[in-house]
Order: C-alpha cells, then sequence, then structure tokens
C-alpha cells in the first residue's frame, strides 16, 4: 500500500478510549481544591518541565472541553525524533508526486505513523504530549 494517496480524505484515526467524554462526571470539591492547587505552581511548571507541558495542563485544567491547538512546528523544531517523522512523511509525498503525470492533484497520506515523545528527547514535550499520530 503506498505512503500517498489522490485524494483528500484522511486515513482512519482511531479513537484514544482512555480519554473519555468531556465532562462526564460531577466534580467534586477535593478536585477543585487540588485544581487550585495545580494552577499555582504553573509558573514554576513553566521553567522546572516546559512552557508546552505548562500550556497543556492549564488547558486541560480549565476544563473548557474545547480543542487545543499546539504548537507543531515547535515540537518538530525542539524535538529530533519528531523532526525525522515530519521530514520522511515530506520526502514520502515528494516521491509520490513524481509519480504523477503532470497537473494539479490533491495527495493525502492512506495511513496514520505514529510516535512517542521520550522525556530523554525532551522533558516538555514528553509532558505536553506523550504520543501522537501523524498523517501528510
Amino acid at each position: 500500500m503506498p505512503n500517498f494517496v489522490i485524494g483528500t480524505a484522511d486515513p482512519a484515526i482511531k479513537h484514544d478510549f482512555g480519554a473519555g467524554s468531556w465532562n462526564k462526571e460531577k466534580t467534586e470539591a477535593k478536585m477543585i481544591a487540588f485544581k487550585l492547587v495545580i494552577m499555582n505552581y504553573m509558573v514554576h511548571a513553566t521553567v522546572l518541565v516546559g512552557d508546552d507541558a505548562a500550556k497543556h495542563m492549564r488547558h486541560y485544567l480549565m476544563n473548557s472541553g474545547k480543542e487545543y491547538e499546539f504548537d507543531l512546528q515547535g515540537m518538530v523544531d525542539e524535538v529530533e525524533p519528531a523532526k525525522k517523522l515530519f521530514d520522511d512523511e515530506v520526502d514520502q509525498a515528494k516521491i509520490f508526486s513524481e509519480t504523477l503525470p503532470p497537473g494539479t492533484y490533491n495527495i493525502v497520506a492512506s495511513r496514520l505513523k505514529g510516535d512517542y515523545n521520550r522525556e530523554i528527547d525532551s522533558k516538555n514535550w514528553f509532558f505536553a504530549v506523550g504520543g501522537y499520530s501523524i498523517w501528510g
């Protein structure tokens, strides 16, 4: 199966069942107190762990239910394995494009690729994202 195909449909994405539904459970007073304690240490987390990890934790604790757009370019720039995976995906798109006759096409990856930010590669991105899936 080729890495890229002509088309615009994203590859199938599996739902992360461990994530659960947003706002499914009733908030308890002890969790509100716990959240406030953590929020008081977010400035320290930015310095000790990393700015992206702190931003992600802040978004999580704010519990808005909104999607969070993270700094993909920052992760690719700061995590060598993520940069390699990104560059490999771009290279595969170029290779596929070169097989097509002259013209204008929409191309898309035919399947997901995944990786995991290890703490040894970046403490910031390990805590900010951990595992992820990509496609071009």
